[in-house]
């Protein structure tokens, strides 16, 4: 005699009859336990802002996350393979606090662009990597993806202003936010890497409009001096290529003598920021 069945007994056998016909990669996956030490970590991530920027962050539930509790799991527990051959960690995993050090220096790389890679092209890969890719990536594109978290450890990060051929950067964010108009105005927004002489003709051009401001804050309106980088940028843009024929407009234009001598004050007096009589004795 056939046994007799509850309504959850043939509902549950329905589910899993339902699910043998989907996809592999769309069966609902079990929970997984997140130990208190593994979310720290996940926290401190997740919590790190640079220039209003975030890294990676990976969906509760979906196998990325998986592979990331699973990933710093086996790192503080000293059975990531990888991460154990190498001579720091083949007796004692990284503490917590070495692994936040790293994390902090990988958000530097990714997120800030003082520091080396320097280009959006360099940067857009570690901005995308994942806290599970960052420990050992599963495809590796490279060697330095490989684990970045070991290739940090060896190679400290460094500033791009300190790269062999590049001026001191000390306006960052107003040289970034410069190349990123510059490469959607006059590039149509295609991938754009600055050479080692276009980058120093736009940090060059910083300089020159900061020091530019500064001796001639007393005839300018507050707001001018006031402008965050990327305001600031977009000035120096309109006013470098206002009257100018597109055909010219390469990088030495933001940084010539004749933009801050003439198109500069003259922008400034059709805007109305400063009048005819004053312009002539600005300093530049």
């Amino acid at each position: 005699m056939r046994p007799c069945r509850s309504k959850a007994d043939i509902i549950q056998k329905q589910e899993e009859v339902d699910n043998c016909h989907l996809p592999r990669t769309y069966r609902p996956l079990p929970p997984i336990r997140v130990p208190k030490a593994v979310q720290e970590i996940i926290d401190y991530w997740e919590a790190i802002e640079i220039n209003g920027d975030r890294l990676r962050r990976s969906q509760p539930g979906s196998d990325a996350h998986r592979w990331m509790v699973t990933s710093i799991k086996k790192v503080l527990t000293h059975k990531h393979y990888a991460i154990n051959q190498h001579e720091l960690f083949k007796d004692d995993p990284p503490s917590k606090e070495f692994i936040f050090a790293r994390i902090i220096d990988h958000a530097k790389q990714a997120l800030n662009p003082s520091y080396c890679p320097y280009g959006i092209k360099f940067k857009r890969p570690l901005r995308n990597l994942s806290l599970g890719d960052f420990f050992h990536q599963r495809i590796p594109t490279s060697k330095y993806m490989c684990s970045r978290f070991l290739y940090i450890t060896d190679n400290p990060i460094t500033k791009s202003g300190m790269r062999e051929g590049f001026k001191k950067n000390k306006h960052p964010r107003f040289v970034q936010a410069l190349i990123e108009i510059y490469r959607k105005v006059v590039l149509g927004g295609v991938e754009y890497d600055p050479t080692i002489s276009d980058l120093n003709k736009f940090i060059t051009a910083a300089d020159r409009y900061y020091l530019f401001l500064k001796d001639n804050q007393w005839r300018l309106p507050p707001f001018i001096i006031q402008m965050t980088d990327e305001e600031k940028a977009h000035v120096v843009f309109k006013a470098s290529v206002e009257g100018v024929d597109k055909k010219y407009w390469f990088p030495g234009v933001f940084s010539s003598d004749t933009n801050f001598q003439s198109r500069i004050p003259a922008f400034f007096v059709r805007e109305g920021m400063l009048t005819a009589e004053d312009a002539p004795n600005w300093r530049y």
